[in-house]
């Protein structure tokens, strides 16, 4: 009896298929590399590349060269006191935080009677700065508000208010680059007997990312 003829691929694989299922393979390696690709793009987005808005803290407010009273008015004029504010920007993103020079304006009774610049600075990567501003007032604008002073005066507290805008911007890398914008408003509220800041400043705060 005559042995079975063998075909060409008998007892071994077909060599398409071989290549198909090498290919298939690749794929699935290539498909997986894709994958944790985009996970760790996506983790980095939501980690190092996100921008948090740093925050700034009112820390203290202080007055120097305040003038004494003399019942209804303020004495020394033509000449002026300086309100200081010690303030904490805390930055945690992964990149600096900078920002040029700063404005702060000090009001009183919603007329602004002093401004000043501050120099620009930064905030490295994920850590705090203290900054401080310093305004000048001169005493003539004050004693200007008239009225709103003498009543103050009797009251035995006067009270102006600091608004300070800190406009900067976070760049992490050179992929992420955004404008931060903070603005800081302050009443302070200045005891006439000891001519001091009285009572801790009270505060409030808007940040805007762009």
């Amino acid at each position: 009896m005559a042995a079975p003829q063998q075909g060409p691929y008998n007892g071994v694989s077909d060599p398409a298929k071989l290549r198909r299922k090498k290919w298939l393979k690749y794929l699935g390696y290539l498909a997986i590399l894709l994958t944790v690709e985009a996970i760790i793009v996506v983790i980095l987005f939501l980690t190092i590349f996100r921008i948090y808005t740093p925050t700034i803290t009112v820390q203290n407010v202080r007055l120097e060269n305040f003038p004494a009273t003399n019942g209804s008015g303020l004495t020394q004029s033509g000449t002026s006191f300086t309100v200081i504010t010690d303030m904490r920007v805390r930055n945690i993103n992964f990149g600096a935080f900078n920002f040029p020079a700063r404005n702060t304006t000090i009001y009183y009774h919603g007329v602004a009677i002093a401004s000043s610049l501050g120099p620009r600075g930064s905030a490295r990567s994920r850590n705090s700065r203290i900054i401080n501003t310093t305004v000048d007032v001169p005493v003539d604008q004050l004693t200007a508000q008239g009225g709103n002073l003498s009543s103050d005066i009797r009251s035995g507290q006067i009270e102006i208010r600091s608004s300070t805008r800190l406009g900067g911007r976070v760049r992490i890398f050179i992929i992420i680059n955004r404008r931060v914008t903070a603005t800081t408003n302050c009443v302070i509220t200045i005891d006439v007997a000891s001519r001091t800041a009285g009572n801790p400043p009270q505060c409030a705060r808007t940040i805007s990312v762009s």
